[in-house]
Protein backbone atom coordinates (compact mmCIF):
# COMPACT_ATOMS: atom_id res chain seq x y z
CA UNK A 1 0.00 0.00 0.00
CA UNK A 2 1.65 3.35 -0.86
CA UNK A 3 1.94 5.51 1.62
CA UNK A 4 0.35 9.27 1.01
CA UNK A 5 1.41 12.46 2.26
CA UNK A 6 0.32 13.89 5.69
CA UNK A 7 -0.32 17.08 4.67
CA UNK A 8 -3.44 19.04 5.62
CA UNK A 9 -2.61 22.32 3.85
CA UNK A 10 -1.93 23.85 6.35
CA UNK A 11 1.48 24.87 5.84
CA UNK A 12 3.59 26.94 8.42
CA UNK A 13 7.18 26.09 9.86
CA UNK A 14 7.05 26.82 13.62
CA UNK A 15 10.03 25.71 15.24
CA UNK A 16 11.69 23.70 12.77
CA UNK A 17 8.28 21.65 12.00
CA UNK A 18 5.11 22.15 9.91
CA UNK A 19 2.05 23.27 11.86
CA UNK A 20 -0.43 21.30 9.97
CA UNK A 21 1.59 17.92 8.97
CA UNK A 22 4.53 18.44 11.96
CA UNK A 23 6.55 17.38 9.33
CA UNK A 24 10.23 19.10 8.86
CA UNK A 25 11.19 21.41 5.62
CA UNK A 26 13.92 18.45 4.86
CA UNK A 27 10.91 15.84 4.91
CA UNK A 28 8.46 17.86 3.14
CA UNK A 29 11.02 18.83 0.06
CA UNK A 30 11.82 14.99 0.28
CA UNK A 31 8.90 13.30 0.38
CA UNK A 32 8.12 12.25 -3.22
CA UNK A 33 11.82 11.04 -3.57
CA UNK A 34 11.40 8.98 -0.39
CA UNK A 35 10.91 4.84 -0.62
CA UNK A 36 7.95 3.60 1.16
CA UNK A 37 10.52 2.37 3.99
CA UNK A 38 11.56 6.29 4.43
CA UNK A 39 8.00 7.27 4.01
CA UNK A 40 6.68 4.63 6.54
CA UNK A 41 9.65 6.06 9.17
CA UNK A 42 8.43 9.43 9.02
CA UNK A 43 4.84 8.64 9.66
CA UNK A 44 5.97 6.77 12.99
CA UNK A 45 7.98 9.93 14.01
CA UNK A 46 5.24 11.91 13.33
CA UNK A 47 2.76 10.12 15.78
CA UNK A 48 5.92 10.62 18.44
CA UNK A 49 5.61 14.74 17.15
CA UNK A 50 1.96 14.47 17.85
CA UNK A 51 2.04 12.80 20.85
CA UNK A 52 5.03 15.19 22.41
CA UNK A 53 2.77 18.25 21.08
CA UNK A 54 -0.18 17.07 22.75
CA UNK A 55 1.73 16.29 26.07
CA UNK A 56 3.48 20.05 25.65
CA UNK A 57 0.16 21.55 25.49
CA UNK A 58 -1.71 19.92 28.24
CA UNK A 59 1.61 20.60 30.28
CA UNK A 60 0.65 24.19 30.21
Amino acid sequence: MKITSPCINLCVIEDEHCAGCLRTEAEISNWLGFSETERAVVMRQLEDRKRQKLELNLSK
